[in-house]
């Protein structure tokens, strides 16, 4: 897309964006630097981006991220201390790590043995690569809303498949 072109694609974009981002930092100042933050960073990518729809979706993202940045560093713990860092380590015991990772396991043979390539297409995209459903129509040359009714199709059968196992399980 040419600078001009995507700057008036900022232009139309922005009280849509700066509305996204009120969601995620409730204070205004907040929101508007994230959106100039996203737009930013957009910039530095001006030759990637197609269309306007593209330019929604990757600022989206952008705003989304640094949101979960911002969450993560307000959060994070102080490293000066390394005892209190051993102390309030919150990672799971061992046995509930195995029980988790077995739980992937199962949904991941779920999605390889009862999905359609589509679906499963669409599975990884959306909640592996945190793709949102414009960017995964626009990459998988379908509809928006076809997208989304095959994700959910799919979601549907991951639940109904998971379920009907854990029932075989513990009737043994």
């Amino acid at each position: 897309m040419s600078e001009q072109v995507l700057t008036t694609a900022f232009v139309q974009l922005r009280t849509r964006i700066l509305q996204f981002a009120t969601r995620f930092f409730p204070a205004e100042d907040d929101a508007d630097d994230a959106l100039q933050d996203a737009f930013c960073r957009l910039w530095a990518h001006r030759d990637e981006i197609k269309t306007i729809n593209e330019a929604e979706a990757l600022a989206k993202t952008t705003v989304r991220n640094l949101a979960i940045d911002s969450y993560r560093r307000r959060n994070a713990m102080p490293t000066d201390d390394i005892e209190t860092v051993a102390v309030a380590d919150d990672s799971p015991p061992a046995d509930e790590r195995v029980v988790v990772e077995e739980r992937f396991r199962m949904v991941e043979s779920i999605i390889v043995r009862h999905l359609t390539p589509q679906q499963q297409a669409i599975v990884r995209l959306r909640e592996f690569e945190q793709q949102s459903f414009s960017e995964i129509a626009a990459r998988l040359s379908m509809e928006e809303p076809a997208v989304r009714v095959q994700l959910s199709r799919a979601r549907k059968k991951i639940r109904e498949c998971y379920y009907k196992l854990q029932n075989d399980e513990s009737k043994r």
